[in-house]
């Protein structure tokens, strides 16, 4: 018998949006975190694929992803994903992660903390939170996170010019600039100004995490990443014996028309390994 989940009330009474379909004795338990500011349901997981196959599926939205209320902070994401797992995983399945983007950083952060994650599937990685920005203003793809940031505020140009060169990367021009606080005051419930400062004044970096987790994670790359150095990504594979691998239909960052090779490929994985 299969069991459906579509959200949850975390210990501090926020609701997370949570698609889970948990079934009887399975096999593994496959957890799937978004990139950041994007949803689970982009991905179009084939859950039914997974489950007729003795998988349970749980799709995290966390706080600020989708429908889930609240701000997104990493460590309050992890908590939140901890807790729901001890609520309703109630089997000792192994748990298999998969993570996009800067959600792959986050994901391993969770793994580490919290002891929790049998095989990793790293989709994109984005593994150091400044060093993805500083790279986009190098290779000038800036726009594409540019445009994404601009499109959640109410004065669209005046965030365009803050963001037009690395000048507010900088802790003291931030902070004498008072950036947090005039973005977040053109922000709807998404506080635009607190989320650039957790993520790239302060940054995220899981360097240690991928090498702690090397040998049970898998990086697949697309054929050109506009948002993440390959060079980074390739010393720190070699460095951690991670399974390296470029998914041909895949053409950028997003993995856009690719994600059913995706599924594919995690299929083919979970039949190898359990």
């Amino acid at each position: 018998m299969e069991k459906n989940i579509s959200s949850f009330k975390t210990s501090d009474g926020m609701s997370v949006e949570v698609f889970a379909s948990f079934v009887e004795n399975p096999r593994a338990t496959i957890v799937v975190w978004p990139c950041m500011g994007g949803s689970v349901l982009m991905y179009r997981c084939p859950v039914e694929r997974f489950t007729s196959g003795g998988c349970s599926v749980i799709l995290f939205n966390p706080r600020g992803h989708g429908a889930s209320g609240g701000q997104f902070v990493p460590e309050l994401a992890a908590r939140d994903l901890h807790e729901f797992l001890s609520r309703y995983k109630t089997d000792l399945s192994p748990l298999y992660i998969i993570g996009h983007s800067a959600g792959a950083n986050a994901a391993l952060q969770f793994a580490t903390g919290y002891e929790r994650g049998d095989r990793f599937l790293l989709v994109s990685p984005v593994l150091d939170s400044i060093e993805s920005l500083r790279y986009m203003y190098r290779i000038k793809t800036i726009a594409e996170f540019n445009m994404l940031i601009g499109a959640i505020t109410r004065d669209r140009d005046f965030t365009l010019s803050v963001l037009e060169n690395e000048e507010w990367m900088e802790p003291e021009t931030w902070r004498k600039k008072d950036y947090r606080k005039r973005l977040n005051d053109i922000s709807g419930d998404f506080h635009v100004g607190s989320f650039l400062e957790i993520l790239f004044i302060d940054g995220y970096n899981a360097f240690d995490d991928l090498i702690l987790h090397g040998e049970k994670s898998t990086v697949l790359l697309p054929r050109q990443d506009n948002w993440y150095p390959f060079e980074t990504v390739k010393a720190l594979t070699d460095r951690g014996n991670v399974r390296l691998q470029i998914l041909q239909e895949a053409g950028d960052h997003f993995f856009t028309g690719a994600w059913g090779a995706v599924w594919d490929w995690v299929l083919e994985d979970l039949t190898a390994l359990f």
